[in-house]
């Protein structure tokens, strides 16, 4: 799935680290922490708009409100369990293939990401383990979850 705002904001991040020759500096730790926020805010509207395509299919404007106010408050956090927890409501198959689908590689920077977001955003010093390279090749990689949260839900990948 192409998050547009995400990849828009990791070039134009890229350009200044660059150009300044910002690798390796703290300049670097703050875009980041920007990117890191962006990430995660990004996947989890993705996340939500997914389940109200779903809930859309149904053809009850009522049921479709329901539904996306309903995930705006339970879903609160992009890691495999929230996501699996979210399709679980759904049914136990959906929960099941989804969790099946996902590969331990994307699993594992999903969590990179959602950590190191989780420590700086409430905690830990403000610090986070991931360079600017690291973070774009966690984001490509956990990207493909929502692909396959998508096929899950039976919903057009975006």
């Amino acid at each position: 799935m192409d998050l547009a705002t995400v990849s828009n904001a990791i070039a134009v991040c890229e350009k200044h680290l660059n150009d300044n020759k910002a690798f390796n500096t703290e300049i670097e730790s703050y875009l980041v922490k920007y990117l890191l926020a962006l990430i995660c805010g990004e996947y989890e509207e993705a996340i939500e708009e997914m389940v109200a395509k779903r809930a859309d299919k149904a053809g009850d404007p009522e049921l479709s409100s329901y539904v996306r106010t309903t995930t705006d408050k339970i879903f609160r956090s992009v890691r495999l369990s929230d996501m699996k927890g979210l399709l679980g409501r759904f049914s136990e198959v959906l929960k099941e293939t989804f969790g099946n689908r996902v590969s331990n590689e994307a699993l594992v920077s999903l969590n990179n990401i959602a950590n190191n977001r989780h420590d700086f955003a409430h905690g830990r010093g403000g610090t986070v383990n991931m360079t600017f390279r690291e973070l774009v090749e966690a984001y490509e990689k956990s990207n493909r979850i929502l692909d396959e949260f998508a096929r899950a839900l039976g919903v057009p990948i975006s």
